[in-house]
């Protein structure tokens, strides 16, 4: 679609943010204290930019996104209406009978070409980063934890759920409502398919199925 450039009158910049003279910065969208937005890059209405966000070049982002403190955007990247990117991961720990919450201190960075879809959530990283590769493509509804390490060129679609501190190899696909536990590795070119609940790692190559999931064997 094509975009106005410049700055709605009814957007709040912090003076310290710095955006392109081509960028085009949509109805109450909020760019917080020293974000950058890159040449033609898109901030459509009511998003929200936090502070010491980063964003590329030719980015869109389509209404009511949320960029939490710190999120940088590689160039090229589309993220659809409602997704937030670095909100706390879920970090948890039983201090004196109670759960207590564990700062979330690190962030979310998406590489080049990389696209996220509507109401997807990508968690900052506890003290490192949360990374989706380029040209990675998530669907819709998708919840990526703390510290998660996407590769390039995955597909993962929706309601599909990976755990924290898994690392996920390049050209992997997960398919709808794939879950996937904590603190594997799932090697490079991967499958797993539908509704698989995956509780160990998986070898470069494999495709699995099923609940544990487990090796997928085509039918004689």
């Amino acid at each position: 679609p094509d975009f106005t450039t410049g700055v709605h009158p009814t957007a709040v910049i912090d003076p310290s943010a710095e955006i392109a003279p081509d960028a085009a910065i949509g109805p109450n969208a909020v760019i917080g204290p020293r974000a950058v937005v890159g040449p033609r890059s898109v901030i459509g209405a009511n998003c929200v930019v936090g502070r010491n966000c980063r964003i590329g070049a030719d980015c869109i982002l389509h209404p009511a996104v949320v960029l939490q403190d710190s999120t940088i955007l590689g160039d090229r990247v589309i993220i659809h209406p409602g997704a937030v990117l670095g909100a706390d991961g879920f970090k948890y720990e039983i201090i004196g009978g109670r759960w207590t919450k564990i700062p979330q201190v690190g962030n979310v960075e998406i590489a080049d070409d990389a696209e996220i879809g509507a109401n997807t959530c990508v968690d900052r990283a506890s003290y490192t980063e949360t990374v989706i590769g380029s040209n990675t493509k998530i669907d819709n509804l998708v919840h990526i934890a703390h510290n998660v390490r996407v590769g390039s060129n995955c597909i993962i679609v929706s309601q599909s759920g990976v755990a924290g501190s898994t690392e996920i190899g390049d050209g992997t696909i997960l398919a709808a409502q794939a879950g996937i536990a904590d603190n594997l590795k799932i090697g490079r070119r991967a499958v797993v398919l539908a509704r698989a609940g995956v509780k160990d790692h998986i070898r470069d190559g494999e495709t699995v199925i099923g609940t544990p999931a487990r090796p997928f064997r085509p039918a004689a």
